[in-house]
């Protein structure tokens, strides 16, 4: 929020002079020659885009502004205004100001004039100024590009109201005796005077704006807050020097603060941008804090500059895991500042527990987890100002020594110093041992990793005494943590098969199983091949399971062709062209036909798969081609008979000598085989005859 007050500051003589033209106005507040009571309103308010003026429903108020460049000089190229003063509520009217003109070229001096009208007649008239007439707007919605340099610059307002009784090429303030410039062209109707830019001279601190010329609305501002770029500490002169910016050039405006302690011997080398700090003297290592404040405009963040420790040399340590390490230099201890403990690290990772120090010399101990090393860093750390050693002055620490290594059973023995077990932590062995002076180290030999092995090894199945030779073992990647070797396998099947396999003195077995088999086609011939089919529920993509050698390859599917056993002819009845065949529970075709004709097409199909296109199906009239046996008995003649188209019911009658028919009771004993093109049906019939007659 812009925060604003009253102030009876002025800047220079029309100032004055537009407060002595406010105070002659007062004491004239009945016109003599009309009348016309001054208007004096109580409240002026922008409510929703409009500006609003409130006044006493007894007294006169506002007609009209005639807003005036200056003392004398009117705004001709103004659009007319007025106000709109019908809305009344209780004791107050609210006038409601209209213009032709934007809100953005509202605007005019001290000088500009108010027209007004009494409430008892309609006479207006426009003598009274516009400051005397009580608050006519405050600046609202002020916002600004910048604060000033101290060095001065140009400064972008925007905001509501900012020249409606202001100059309007000068702003006052209370900062010295001359104006601030305001640029741009008032009277150009294009011209936002909403949108200003004010040239602030050179200046330091606080003071206040007033955009208009009577000084009623002031507005809070300061010149920039100063600024710390780098600092140089020149510690054999006992001198800071302090780069940055919005430093001004007054010595008896600013204060200099190191570490919260205000500083007596400063003063401005370079106007705005550089101040000098003498009698400066510091032993102590880490950050210290430096603050400005130029006439009460602060520093926004102190800042903060690190005098790091100096390492002249550091003494290694060669004994077992847990040594102290002396690091010696400058800066190593702070004397003013007991709690202020350092850190520090070695070899980047490596952390050494703080023991004591002195300005000059510190001891730490190193961790007994971590492991040795050499030509190792050292950093130390004092409140986040850090210092590392310099490339010849390194660190050796526990370096490992082996003097002498055998070989047994898979286990390594080596024996020296400084065999940590911090070695385990880079390296996963199995069966890590380090005795506790360090001097044996025990482990199982891991897999070495070489790129590739010239031994070649080799390989044979079963009891054969034939071996086979495998490539060169390699690894695949670097990381791998096994070798491959590819092996040639005799041919066979069979699951579990033992193998040995050979690598030069060592030798190892284990088992493999040969591939499941696999199926290219329709398997439509068996051989010497093992198969096990599952029954089949349809006739159509059955699961087969085929089992080789006692290795079972996954479930297919696969689509067996058809069998024709027989047809039956239902109904006794004879298939002609225009027959149907259809299907009976998955295994039985059924001719039905109403037409005696023949012969037919037929073609058959399994699902949507056709299996046999366009086959001829003759059905003939029924024939008896042979009698091969009659057999006369005591209780009657059997008779045997074959022949063609022969049905399930055959009504049969024997003649004999003499003129009577013998009916014949007929037993259909067979109805066979479909043959394979499917052209036609053959069926023998053995007829039984049982009858009480007898024959001579």
């Amino acid at each position: 929020m812009n925060k604003y007050s009253n102030s009876n500051s002025n800047n220079n003589n029309d100032w004055k002079e537009i407060y002595d033209t406010i105070g002659h106005d007062e004491k004239d507040d009945i016109n003599s020659s009309t009348d016309i009571q001054q208007p004096k309103q109580f409240g002026a308010d922008f409510i929703n885009g409009s500006l609003v003026y409130t006044f006493d429903i007894r007294y006169s108020y506002f007609t009209r502004f005639i807003m005036y460049q200056n003392k004398t000089t009117p705004r001709t190229e103004m659009a007319p205004n007025y106000f709109d003063c019908s809305k009344v509520g209780g004791d107050n009217r609210y006038c409601v100001f209209h213009s032709e003109e934007p809100l953005s070229r509202f605007w005019g001096s001290g000088w500009s004039k108010a027209c007004g009208r009494n409430v008892t007649h309609n006479i207006e008239q426009c003598t009274f100024n516009i400051i005397s007439c009580g608050e006519i707007v405050a600046p609202t919605n002020v916002v600004f590009s910048r604060y000033p340099p101290t060095s001065g610059g140009d400064v972008v307002f925007n905001g509501l109201f900012l020249r409606v009784m202001g100059g309007p090429n000068y702003i006052f303030n209370d900062i010295g005796d001359e104006a601030f410039k305001v640029k741009g062209n008032f009277s150009d109707p294009s011209f936002n005077v909403n949108n200003i830019t004010v040239t602030i001279p050179p200046g330091s601190g606080k003071f206040r704006l007033f955009f208009d010329e009577s000084g009623t609305y002031s507005y809070y501002f300061s010149y920039a807050a100063p600024i710390i770029s780098s600092i140089i500490p020149d510690l054999l002169n006992q001198v800071l020097i302090i780069n940055g910016d919005n430093y001004f050039t007054n010595n008896s405006t600013f204060q200099v603060s190191i570490d919260g302690v205000n500083q007596n011997n400063i003063g401005i080398t370079v106007n705005h941008t550089q101040i000098k700090v003498g009698n400066f003297y510091r032993v102590d290592p880490g950050p210290m804090s430096v603050g400005i404040v130029i006439k009460q405009v602060s520093i926004e963040k102190n800042f903060i500059y690190c005098f790091p420790a100096t390492i002249t040399s550091i003494t290694s340590v060669s004994n077992h895991i847990g040594g102290i390490v002396t690091i010696k230099g400058s800066k190593l201890s702070s004397t003013s500042n007991s709690s202020l403990i350092p850190t520090i690290t070695i070899g980047g990772d490596r952390q050494c527990k703080f023991i004591k120090s002195t300005t000059t010399e510190l001891e730490c101990q190193l961790d007994p987890n971590e492991s040795g090393g050499k030509n190792l860093s050292v950093d130390v750390n004092f409140g986040g100002c850090n210092s590392t050693s310099s490339g010849d002055v390194t660190f050796t620490y526990n370096i490992p020594t082996i003097s002498s290594a055998s070989y047994s059973n898979g286990i390594v023995t080596l024996i020296g110093s400084n065999l940590d077990n911090g070695i385990n932590n880079k390296i996963k062995i199995e069966q890590f041992n380090v005795s506790f002076d360090e001097k044996i180290v025990t482990f199982h030999l891991p897999h070495l990793r070489y790129s590739s092995l010239s031994t070649t090894p080799s390989i044979s199945v079963g009891n054969s005494t034939t071996t086979n030779e495998c490539s060169i073992p390699f690894l695949k990647t670097s990381t791998s943590d096994y070798y491959e070797t590819t092996c040639s396998i005799p041919y066979g099947t069979g699951i579990n098969k033992i193998f040995l396999f050979k690598l030069n003195s060592e030798s190892v077995n284990g088992e493999f199983s040969y591939a499941p088999p696999k199926v290219e086609s329709y398997i439509q011939l068996l051989n010497n091949d093992q198969f096990t089919f599952k029954r089949l529920d349809s006739y159509e993509n059955g699961p087969i399971n085929i089992t080789v050698d006692g290795n079972s390859m996954e479930f297919f599917y696969l689509t067996l062709p058809p069998f024709i056993y027989g047809l039956k002819n239902k109904d006794n009845k004879t298939l002609g062209c225009g027959g149907i065949i259809t299907v009976s529970d998955e295994k039985t075709l059924i001719v039905r036909a109403d037409s005696k004709e023949s012969p037919l097409i037929l073609s058959i199909f399994i699902g949507k798969e056709i299996i046999k296109p366009n086959v001829t199906i003759t059905y003939l009239e029924p024939i008896i081609t042979v009698i091969p046996s009659v057999i006369n008995n005591r209780d009657g003649i059997s008779i045997k008979i074959g022949g063609i188209s022969l049905s399930e019911n055959i009504k049969a009658s024997l003649t004999p000598f003499s003129s009577d028919n013998i009916p014949l009771e007929c037993n259909l004993q067979c109805c066979v085989a479909a043959v394979s093109a499917l052209v036609g049906c053959t069926v023998y019939f053995k007829v039984i005859t049982l009858a009480k007659n007898s024959f001579k």
